[in-house]
């Protein structure tokens, strides 16, 4: 048999919502696919109101469809429509207005044998101020040649839901154009110029993040070529298309940072001609730790071999981004320094402490030979939220993407410097540590509490027990969205193995439920805070105390991920189980009757085989026939 497939009508706008700036052009497409009829089509553009209500804009059929609201917008072509071909159209906006805000509807009239498909699709839109602001400083605009220059650049806005920032540093020397250095969004990536790539990969940049729409870029080691007319530029971004997957830059603001004098001081000839006795001087005291009365000898250019052989490893940790919010991500570089090392190897391993000197915990390591390996990150949901990468032949760069509150701490580099030996084997030379760096961003989510009811306390062999765990929310946070909540059941026993505790049952905050062991257990959610523990035919074993913990996530309205707090514990609630007489008297009983009974039999038995043993064995024992006493009767 033939089969037939029927497409039916197929009416498409973007993905929203489209963000856009009050002032600006807008315009706003609608397709039309898999329909019947003519070719050329027709369309209706509507202003969606409460109530499902439409407030009618523009028609390519009716010239009369407009609300009269709306008519003297549409005959000064403020609002009026382009027709981009037989199946498509575009609503346009010559200045958007912020009260132009709302969702839109666009409809296409039928024109096919059978109503089959969508013949309208709804966008919102969204217009927002323009409150892009940029403030650039620079703190110190001459620096002579090897310090640093600090380029720092505020970029703040008033409005942030849905729009991302980016922030773009660049040059301009003399007459020549603008020439970019690196720009930092709006995807927390980092874009580097052209002709700094080498510069940004041997470390020669350092971002300073700190939060509050402040952005830094460090230009370290300064170079006579870095004089200049400095620029900062942020853009506003929105994400469009399928998914989010493509940028659209709906704002930019430049501001020039200042001039930047730099004062060659020829301290690249110092380092070229090293060779010379007062730079080997200079390194033999410093290392040796010879005094001014030796200074003398070695007035002379030094031979390599009379300088210290002892390995020397330094490792400073720098913040790049600072994780100011829950969600939010952190990063950090790790910059080694070595001393006396033959072609040495070199690996990191990021350490976490919750308290300064606490216990570490291991994160993850990257092997000398860029082997990457995550450590206690346990975490399985969470393994791409750290990043550990070589960003320059002697800098290292951790990234930790979503910070949680369980992630505030300090965290630091732990590198070891590795040499090969003559069977080109790595040996261990040398380990040092970096300087730490906290992530303390302020917990502005809600506070909670966790509590444990339970009606029966004291229950009979083979009955059902019900223990509800109780979350509650103690202070709520305005900008709270959604939560969800993982949930463990645990039992204190006395024949636990593991320091008394069992655990139970646990559900995920995807609703998955676990059990661990063959107990006869069961958890249901019955609310949204309330997860209520059942045990099933209660039996001596189940007598226990019982307390349940939980761990809360927050869906972050701003960044639309899951941001994980602290695991709550409950009190313990105490179940006993309770006999009856007989069942307390049954086992007992049962026991003493069986007791007496074997102890009767034995003793008949016993009492049988002496018997017969004494009588039937006695040598001095004779019989009396019985002829003798037939004898003395007829007597």
């Amino acid at each position: 048999a033939d089969i037939i497939c029927l497409r039916a009508r197929v009416v498409k706008v973007p993905v929203g919502p489209l963000v856009h700036v009050a002032g600006q052009a807008v315009s706003i497409r609608c397709d039309v696919s898999y329909y019947e009829g003519p070719r050329d089509q027709d369309f209706e553009w509507s202003l969606v109101l409460a109530g499902d209500k439409l407030l009618s804009l523009v028609s390519t059929f009716d010239s009369n469809f407009v609300d009269p609201s709306m008519r003297d917008r549409v005959n000064s072509g403020d609002i009026n429509y382009n027709k981009l071909g037989d199946a498509a159209i575009e609503l346009k906006f010559k200045k958007v207005r912020a009260t132009d805000s709302g969702v839109y509807r666009c409809s296409t009239p039928s024109t096919d044998s059978v109503i089959s498909g969508n013949y309208h699709a709804d966008v919102e839109l969204k217009v927002i101020g323009d409150s892009l602001k940029v403030a650039p400083a620079i703190p110190k605009s001459a620096v002579s040649e090897g310090e640093s220059v600090e380029l720092q650049c505020s970029a703040t806005r008033g409005f942030t839901e849905h729009t991302f920032l980016s922030v773009t540093w660049s040059i301009r020397k003399g007459s020549s154009p603008v020439e970019e250095i690196l720009t930092f969004g709006p995807d927390d990536k980092i874009k580097v110029g052209r002709n700094y790539t080498r510069r940004y990969t041997d470390g020669g940049f350092q971002l300073d993040l700190r939060g509050g729409g402040f952005y830094g870029l460090v230009l370290k080691r300064a170079k006579p070529s870095d004089q200049g007319e400095y620029v900062c530029t942020a853009q506003e971004w929105v994400r469009q298309g399928e998914e989010g997957r493509n940028w659209r830059k709906i704002l930019e603001k430049s501001e020039e940072m200042g001039k930047v004098v730099v004062t060659p001081t020829g301290e690249s000839h110092l380092i070229l001609s090293s060779v010379h006795y007062h730079v080997s001087l200079l390194i033999v005291t410093t290392i040796m730790g010879l005094d001014s009365q030796n200074i003398g000898t070695l007035m002379t250019p030094l031979p390599t071999n009379l300088i210290s052989s002892v390995p020397v490893l330094r490792v400073v940790a720098h913040r790049v981004r600072e994780a100011s919010t829950g969600g939010s991500t952190f990063e950090m570089s790790c910059r080694v320094t070595g001393q006396n090392l033959k072609n040495p190897g070199y690996s990191v391993l990021i350490r976490f402490e919750e308290i300064l000197g606490g216990k570490s915990r291991k994160v993850l390591s990257l092997s000398q030979d860029s082997v990457l390996q995550l450590e206690e990150w346990s975490e399985p949901s969470r393994i791409d939220s750290v990043v550990l990468e070589k960003t320059g032949q002697l800098e290292y760069r951790f990234r930790l993407y979503g910070a949680q509150v369980t992630d505030r701490g300090f965290y630091y580099c732990d590198v070891t410097a590795w040499t090969r030996d003559q069977s080109q084997d790595w040996i261990k030379a040398i380990s040092a540590e970096s300087n730490k760096i906290e992530i303390a961003f302020v917990h502005t989510g809600p506070v909670f509490n966790i509590s444990i009811h339970s009606e029966a306390n004291n229950v009979l062999p083979g009955d059902t027990v019900q223990m509800k765990c109780i979350i509650s929310i103690l202070e709520a946070s305005p900008n709270t969205g959604d939560m969800t909540f993982d949930v463990r059941w645990f039992q204190n026993t006395d024949w636990a193995v593991d320091n008394g505790v069992q655990p139970l049952i646990s559900m995920d905050r995807w609703g998955v439920v676990k059990k661990t062991g063959s107990n006869d257990t069961s958890l249901e959610r019955t609310d949204q805070h309330t997860f209520v523990l059942s045990l099933h035919k209660i039996q001596d074993r189940d007598v226990g105390e019982y307390y349940c913990t939980a761990t809360p996530w927050l869906l972050s309205p701003a960044t639309g991920a899951w941001n994980k707090e602290k695991d709550l514990t409950s009190t313990s609630s105490f179940l006993s189980v309770k006999m009856e007489l007989w069942e307390s008297l049954k086992m007992p009983v049962g026991y003493g009757l069986a007791a007496a009974v074997i102890a009767g039999l034995l003793s008949v038995l016993l009492g049988l085989a002496v018997a017969h043993c004494c009588f039937s064995k006695n040598p001095m024992h004779t019989p009396r026939p019985r002829n003798k006493l037939m004898d003395l009767e007829m007597d």
